[in-house]
């Protein structure tokens, strides 16, 4: 059962834990675009610069993987469970077989407990999926606006690179139990955004623009 919902994230006392999730690795590539870019390497990259950018606002940040290794989905979830992480950001990149697709996009799950017998219990554990859904979304809102004003000025004008806040049922976000969400910093496989990708002015940018995204959120909660 989970915690108490008025324990369950409440940011006002303590720094919070953030669980960062560098999408793939080791045999699994992820996606690979612009000049063989593999996307397990610029998603650990990323991850590390965001680590190191809340770290150095004195948040608790753990990654579920440090290296290029295989860790099957289940034990990220299972890893920000123990140690009881507040938020878990799941970093990717995309790729699509429309050369022309490009854009961000952020991704939560929205957590419900289907039909139960209406009884204190059950009513307890829907209004926590409640809760959850509502901290996941407002979680991948920040996290897609400030991505999105950070690297407009980067493409094309009158190139939308907002694909909105979506819905998905990924296994990273159902098998969590804090809020989470799943970004997908741009397309590996678009002729100009795959190169953005592989620079490093751009990574730092993407990383910037994540971490405010958390920053702002936390401040939300913590001040609503």
């Amino acid at each position: 059962m989970p915690r108490k919902a008025n324990n369950s994230y409440c940011m006002a006392k303590k720094k919070p834990c953030i669980v960062i999730d560098p999408g793939h690795g080791g045999d699994d590539l992820g996606a690979v675009g612009y000049d063989n870019l593999e996307e397990k390497a610029i998603v650990l990259y990323i991850s590390k610069l965001v680590k190191k950018s809340l770290q150095s606002k004195g948040y608790d940040i753990l990654l579920t993987r440090k290296r290029d290794c295989f860790i099957p989905l289940a034990k990220r979830t299972e890893f920000a469970s123990k140690v009881c992480a507040d938020l878990f950001v799941s970093i990717h990149a995309n790729a699509a077989l429309n050369k022309d697709a490009f854009g961000i996009e952020t991704f939560y799950y929205p957590h419900g407990y289907g039909a139960m017998q209406n009884n204190e219990q059950t009513a307890y554990l829907q209004s926590y999926l409640n809760q959850k859904t509502l901290y996941s979304l407002m979680l991948a809102e920040n996290i897609q606006r400030s991505l999105c004003t950070e690297l407009s000025a980067m493409h094309f004008i009158g190139h939308a690179i907002d694909r909105k806040v979506k819905k998905a049922p990924f296994q990273v976000l159902i098998g969590s139990t804090q809020p989470s969400v799943l970004v997908e910093v741009g397309f590996l496989t678009h002729p100009y955004e795959g190169k953005l990708l592989s620079t490093n002015d751009y990574q730092q940018r993407i990383a910037k623009a994540i971490v405010k995204g958390i920053v702002d959120y936390i401040n939300t909660i913590t001040f609503a």
